[in-house]
């Protein structure tokens, strides 16, 4: 089946998965980034790098962009950055781990994306 348009825009492909955080008490909802969330993010490392700003991390900033509530809306804004960059590493890899497999995005890709 050759999809329209309308059915691509339309389609719900963004996966979405629940995962145990047990050093918060509870679970997360982590969603699949679009690919604009990603762009914007490895945009916004690299110039955080090139300043020297070490308080802004990769999985910080993608754990921000990928928690979501029940209705796939984002729970941190980007003022919840540098917080979640201060909690357990342990607990933010948990939800880098699922955001990366949902979104198709490879442990080295990480890296590579910032560099680039």
């Amino acid at each position: 089946m050759v999809l329209r348009r309308d059915e691509i825009l339309e389609s719900d492909d963004l996966k979405r998965e629940t995962v145990e955080i047990p050093e918060w008490g509870g679970s997360v909802i982590v969603r699949a980034l679009t690919i604009a969330e990603g762009e914007v993010i490895g945009s916004a490392v690299r110039k955080a790098r090139e300043s020297g700003d070490e308080d802004v991390s990769f999985s910080a900033r993608l754990a921000a962009a990928s928690v979501v509530d029940e209705n796939g809306n984002r729970i941190f804004s980007d003022a919840d950055i540098v917080p979640l960059s201060r909690k357990s590493a342990s607990a933010v890899q948990k939800v880098v781990e699922a955001a990366q497999r949902l979104s198709g995005i490879g442990p080295g890709a990480v890296e590579e994306a910032v560099k680039n």
